[in-house]
């Protein structure tokens, strides 16, 4: 039986890093993605198995622009995944937009925090000035906490899905409309 990449171990045995990855850490960012998606509550939108979120991330270390970082003490505990680009809105401000983000439950409490740190003084030394992180249904409370601690403000909320073979949707209330 091959050990996890993120297994639990004792407390006195973690020394946080926080390191920009490599293509040698994919197998240990599939593994940990693995259960990331399954608990998302939007599984069917992303990768479905080990080895489709493998090559997904694979083809994001290849994305001019793309960055990410991860968490370690002995195993990978964590994961953020930026990408750096021209705003669509504003196109002479450089923007930060979160592609990935996720703490193993076994992970010493700061860990979220260093890995936003790192983010942070990558965006600082690129000159971002506008950033977007997100949050998941299923993400704990603390991080619209921390969030908010960063200066953030939640500003909408997204709902993801297939897109309809049809042309038209309809409303239904107390009066149905087509849109």
């Amino acid at each position: 039986m091959t050990q996890s990449a993120c297994t639990t171990f004792p407390a006195a045995q973690r020394m946080v890093s926080i390191r920009p990855a490599e293509a040698a850490d994919i197998p240990a960012i599939a593994d940990c993605g693995a259960r990331f998606v399954a608990m998302t509550g939007c599984a069917d939108l992303l990768p479905q198995t080990e080895d489709e979120i493998a090559a997904a991330i694979a083809r994001l270390m290849t994305v001019p622009g793309v960055r990410i970082w991860l968490a370690e003490a002995g195993e990978v505990l964590g994961g953020l995944a930026m990408i750096f680009g021209p705003s669509l809105w504003r196109p002479s401000m450089l923007h930060a937009e979160e592609l990935f983000f996720w703490i193993e439950r076994s992970a010493p409490a700061a860990t979220a925090l260093r890995l936003l740190r790192a983010a942070r003084a990558e965006m600082r030394a690129q000159g971002v000035r506008t950033q977007t992180f997100f949050a998941l249904r299923t993400s704990p409370p603390a991080i619209e906490r921390l969030y908010a601690a960063m200066g953030l403000r939640p500003i909408q909320t997204a709902y993801s899905g297939f897109a309809p073979s049809k042309e038209r949707v309809t409303v239904r209330s107390s009066s149905s409309e087509e849109v």
